[in-house]
């Protein structure tokens, strides 16, 4: 919605609150145009093993995956 300009901000920012929001440290955010591409990682379990978790928010593809 940030990079779009349905909300106010910057794209990379409302990323890191949200990822904060669980726990988490944001470790990539690539926008381009209205397409903004994120990555997070968090240490969990007893051994604090990295758990990374990667999203993608803009307009679909301009070519199915696959």
């Amino acid at each position: 919605d940030v990079a779009a300009g349905f909300a106010i901000g910057q794209p990379c920012s409302a990323a890191e609150e949200v990822v904060a929001a669980a726990g988490a440290a944001l470790t990539r955010c690539d926008v381009t145009g209205t397409t903004a591409v994120v990555e997070a990682e968090r240490r969990d379990g007893p051994l604090g093993l990295p758990v990374t978790a990667r999203a993608r928010a803009g307009q679909p593809p301009a070519e199915a995956p696959g």
